[in-house]
C-alpha cells in the first residue's frame, strides 16, 4: 500500500487507523531501541545484537499490549471489509458451474475451440 494512498484518496476509516497504529508501533519500537542503546553506554560493547533485539521485542509485547490488541482488531475489521468488497460474483448458477468444471477445453487454434466431456 502506497503511503500517500490515504492522503490522496477517500479510503475507509479502518485503513487510516491501520496506518496510524502501524506508525505508532514503529515509533514505539524505535523509542524502546533507543532506550536499550542508551543503557549500554558509549563504551559498552554490543556483544549480541539478537539479544538486544529480543529484549526490545519483549518490552514491546509487554508494554504495548493495548496497542497490539487494537492494531489486530482494526486489521481484522479491514480484512472483513475487503472480503465483503471482493466477494466473488458469479454469473453462473450452481448447475452451470458444475457443468463447466466437468468439461475440458482443448484449444486447437485461435479460432477453433472444441469441448471434450470427461467424467469426474
Amino acid at each position: 500500500m502506497h503511503p500517500g494512498r490515504d492522503k490522496h484518496g477517500a479510503g475507509e476509516e479502518p485503513v487510516r487507523r491501520v496506518i496510524l497504529l502501524t506508525w505508532m508501533a514503529t515509533v514505539l519500537v524505535g523509542h524502546f531501541m533507543m532506550d536499550a542503546l542508551k543503557e549500554l553506554g558509549d563504551t559498552d560493547e554490543l556483544s549480541c545484537r539478537e539479544t538486544l533485539c529480543q529484549e526490545v521485542i519483549a518490552r514491546y509485547e509487554d508494554e504495548a499490549r493495548p496497542l497490539i490488541h487494537e492494531l489486530k482488531k482494526v486489521k481484522d475489521e479491514l480484512v472483513e471489509i475487503w472480503r465483503k468488497q471482493n466477494k466473488p460474483l458469479s454469473l453462473l448458477s450452481e448447475e452451470q458451474r458444475m457443468n463447466a468444471v466437468s468439461r475440458q477445453v482443448e484449444v486447437h487454434s485461435f479460432f477453433d475451440l472444441s469441448y471434450k466431456s470427461r467424467n469426474i
